[in-house]
């Protein structure tokens, strides 16, 4: 609502006052990377000080939140990146991945590539923290780039760097499955390659030493059949009977094969449908860890509850399970 709200005006703003939002965004200090960290990790009283002007971060923050919806208004073309830089200092709702981060900071700048890897490992989610990565400038940017991929492999089970490629450059030869994150033009992420139907499935690959990786099990799987579980007019019903259409198609989706088989990504099944219709989103994989949402063997615990509920009782759902179907409405309503 808030955002269509948004987009609905128009910035009433003069060329002069587009000049000045260009001069402040395009300051090399947000092109730095190690200011990600320090305004990410900032408490809420942040602030912003500009020669002798000052500004909270909150305030700054919500100005680049505005100006990202409205690129259509932006006077300058070249704005436009300007804008998405600070805002993604502003992605601070979800703890992101590092390959998340090192995605979104691969444009900026710093005099010790290492530090590509080193100004980010304070912000990974707390599932990735285990990994262990702790700066040491002995290491070769090589070694390091080499180091971490196998640190991930040994530890989360993932090949997910495999989605990012790039040139080499400068650092020696290195293996194909080490992506450079030093070359930003060439170090691009393959979207589509970490949306997939095995979601979290534990990859079967080990380091067999001297480069190599050996990837020994893939999991195929063919789609059926895709189809619209709810109502077409589902958007213009009320809340209540919202809730009763997505409970419908949990239970018509979910109860047949609820618990009735292993799950090939080492999940059980009920694990992978909660992960699935929760979006995977719990409370520790918000930075820091959410107060307001539940983490995930509550959730897990909140969706066995639904998958159980009799027919027609969502008007005796309890208030977690009223404040989960809130989350999957504002889901699936965009």
């Amino acid at each position: 609502m808030l955002m269509r709200l948004i987009q609905a005006f128009n910035l009433p703003y003069e060329d002069e006052i587009w000049s000045l939002i260009f001069c402040l965004l395009n300051r090399s200090w947000f092109q730095r990377l190690w200011i990600v960290q320090e305004i990410r990790l900032a408490n809420g009283e942040a602030v912003v000080l500009c020669v002798y002007e000052t500004i909270r971060w909150g305030t700054l923050r919500n100005t680049a939140l505005c100006l990202q919806i409205k690129r259509k208004d932006h006077k300058f073309s070249e704005l436009i990146h300007l804008v998405e830089r600070v805002f993604q200092l502003c992605d601070v709702f979800m703890q992101p991945s590092l390959t998340t981060l090192l995605n979104q900071t691969k444009r900026n700048l710093c005099s010790d590539q290492r530090d590509r890897i080193y100004a980010l490992t304070n912000m990974v989610r707390l599932s990735e923290s285990i990994v262990g990565i702790k700066p040491s400038y002995s290491k070769t940017t090589r070694k390091l780039f080499q180091d971490v991929v196998l640190r991930y492999l040994e530890r989360e089970w993932q090949l997910h760097f495999l989605a990012s490629y790039g040139k080499h450059a400068g650092l020696g030869l290195l293996p194909t499955w080490v992506p450079s994150w030093t070359n930003p033009n060439s170090c691009t992420e393959i979207w589509a390659a970490t949306t997939n139907a095995c979601s979290m499935s534990k990859a079967e690959a080990q380091y067999a030493g001297d480069g190599i990786v050996q990837v020994t099990r893939a999991y195929l799987a063919a789609i059926k059949q895709v189809e619209n579980t709810l109502s077409a007019n589902f958007s213009s019903k009320s809340q209540e009977d919202k809730f009763s259409d997505v409970l419908e198609a949990i239970w018509r989706v979910v109860r047949p094969i609820f618990g009735s088989c292993p799950y090939p990504g080492g999940d059980s099944m009920e694990e992978a449908l909660c992960r699935t219709f929760s979006y995977n989103y719990f409370a520790e994989n918000a930075m820091p860890q959410s107060l307001l949402e539940p983490d995930f063997p509550q959730r897990k615990e909140d969706f066995r509850s639904i998958v159980e509920l009799g027919d027609g009782v969502a008007p005796l759902l309890t208030i977690n399970l009223r404040r989960y179907l809130v989350g999957v409405v504002a889901a699936v309503s965009g």
